[in-house]
């Protein structure tokens, strides 16, 4: 078999590892560089299909704008500005766990990147993807620690201080993170900072959703 034939056999499916590899591919096709997190460990492409199968370490959720779930492997068909036939991914939606189809920047001076979840398309920023999140696997709890009364009060929503403390996260278990939440809300009122009567804590996982409540001194 001569040399020229033989590369011919091995082109159409490359296999590679690293971060790196995957971020270059993406953005090489017209996608941001962060669509997978930062626990990749290989991946698989057939470039005469476009066929894309991404190896994690093992699942586990990131944040977007929302949070997401990852699947070990995860596959899809990679085309130039698009992901289609996703398989291995879903996004938290009001509670709900919905599988991503499809990614798409369908217009690369938008600054938007299209999630299809099915029942819509939703246009998320694309600064959002820039870099690779960090995705901690199930059974890690990870508590955000930003101002929410002052947030509350000059923007009516926690959310713009609260993605920013995204880059400092840290993993906890789930006593852990409880724990902590409840030491700041309780120092809070013996330093006579009024942030009312009861603390309620709702703790979030694939399969449950459990309520704590914690009564605050009321003077």
């Amino acid at each position: 078999m001569s040399l020229f034939l033989l590369l011919l056999l091995l082109l159409p499916f490359i296999t590679l590892s690293s971060q790196s590899s995957i971020r270059n591919l993406l953005e090489a096709r017209g996608l941001p560089g962060g669509l997978f997190p930062d626990n990749v460990e290989s991946y698989s492409l057939d470039v005469k299909t476009g066929e894309l199968e991404v190896q994690l370490q093992n699942p586990c959720f990131a944040r977007f704008e929302n949070r997401v779930y990852f699947d070990s492997v995860v596959k899809a068909n990679l085309s130039y500005g698009g992901l289609v036939g996703l398989q291995g991914l879903t996004q938290e939606e009001l509670f709900l766990w919905l599988p991503v189809k499809g990614i798409a920047v369908n217009d690369s001076t938008s600054g938007l990147v299209l999630f299809d979840i099915g029942v819509a398309h939703k246009q998320i920023s694309r600064s959002l993807f820039e870099d690779p999140p960090v995705c901690y696997p199930p059974g890690k709890s990870c508590v955000f620690t930003y101002d929410a009364v002052g947030s509350y009060e000059k923007l009516k929503s926690p959310r713009p201080l609260l993605l920013p403390a995204q880059d400092t996260i840290t993993p906890f278990s789930e006593p852990e993170a409880v724990d902590l939440v409840n030491t700041v809300f309780a120092s809070a009122t013996e330093r006579d900072i009024y942030i009312g009567d009861k603390l309620e804590i709702m703790i979030f996982k694939a399969d449950d959703i459990r309520t704590e409540v914690m009564e605050l001194r009321k003077d």
